[in-house]
């Protein structure tokens, strides 16, 4: 007979050979199985236990991990031998691991639960009888309570987590805001922005520049920002791939680029605040709305803007016959006149 003990050594041979035909032959090897007092030894070391909650927790883990591989017992019983077999292996090795390390409970649950499926024989979980089906039923105690504790911890992790996200500060431009990414925090960091804005854009080109470039940027993002541009039109032919660099000023705008140099820092505050958001997203949304507010505050001088420039494309347009672009500029100023 097989007693099993806990001192996570190298299991006997003998063990080794009866899971070996266990594995090969299901139930009819029955000969020789990790015998029901040895299990029965470790759930009296669990009762008897000052850390119950942490063979409650690694068995959990081990558990949870199993019905991951398998869907249960019955979906082991019918694995592959082979399949069987490494995730054997995987436990014992596991439970080695940590009695190297010294984690002498994370052992046994691995040990123990290598075991135990031994033991099950191949037996389905609903046709268990007699001593096997009563360790079942107390290793689903187990689990229960391990569950419930995983759970209590993750509520306490979370409220833990809350409130150091509720208490961080982030510095976004010149500026700083604190807390989670919420209606209100975005209207301040939008204004942060604009305030931002007005130290970088000196000139009336600029101001034109930053409008109709950014506009064309924030339209890439059709998901996350369209409807929000849709509320703030421009006509196609005043920003498409329109660039400052590539056109007669020769040189990035500087709100773009001062666009681009803040979101890293935006991108930060909505992964750390709203980790269940696409932070991607949520960082065009905030910068979408800062740009929202420039063209709203600014309409009357920007619309001012466009009129200008677009008359002076209209006309270059007449001089240099390119007459369908001329009637697509008219549009631009009927619109604005």
């Amino acid at each position: 007979m097989i007693i099993i003990t806990f001192d996570c050594r190298k299991p006997s041979k003998q063990r080794e050979n009866c899971m070996r035909d266990w594995l090969r032959f299901g139930k009819q090897a029955q000969t020789e199985i990790p015998p029901i007092d040895g299990l029965n030894q470790f759930m009296v070391e669990y009762r008897t236990s000052n850390e119950k909650d942490r063979y409650a927790l690694t068995l959990w883990g081990i558990v949870t991990a199993f019905k991951t591989i398998f869907g249960g017992l019955d979906g082991f019983n019918f694995a592959e031998p082979s399949r069987r077999s490494k995730y054997l292996k995987m436990i014992e090795d596991n439970a080695a691991k940590y009695a190297k390390q010294g984690a002498a409970i994370e052992a046994k649950c691995n040990i123990f639960y290598m075991d135990y499926l031994v033991a099950t024989a191949g037996i389905p979980r609903a046709e268990q009888r007699g001593s096997i089906e009563q360790i079942s039923d107390m290793i689903d105690g187990i689990i229960r309570y391990g569950d419930s504790r995983q759970r209590e911890i993750a509520a306490i992790e979370a409220a833990a987590e809350e409130a150091i996200t509720v208490a961080a500060t982030f510095r976004i431009g010149s500026g700083f805001v604190q807390g989670p990414v919420t209606e209100r925090a975005v209207q301040d960091v939008s204004t942060i922005i604009l305030t931002d804005l007005q130290q970088v854009l000196r000139t009336r080109e600029d101001y034109y520049w930053f409008m109709i470039e950014f506009h064309d940027l924030l339209l890439s993002e059709k998901v996350a920002i369209r409807s929000l541009l849709d509320e703030l039109p421009l006509f196609a032919i005043e920003y498409e791939g329109m660039r400052s660099v590539d056109s007669y000023v020769g040189k990035p705008n500087p709100g773009v680029v001062y666009m681009a140099g803040i979101r890293p820092a935006i991108l930060d505050w909505c992964r750390k605040t709203i980790p269940t958001l696409d932070a991607d997203q949520m960082a065009t949304r905030v910068l979408g709305v800062a740009y929202g507010s420039f063209r709203m505050r600014g309409k009357q001088a920007l619309d001012a803007m466009r009129l200008e420039y677009a008359v002076h494309y209209h006309n270059n347009c007449v001089s240099n016959g390119s007459f369908q672009s001329a009637d697509r500029w008219n549009e631009v100023i009927d619109a604005l006149s």
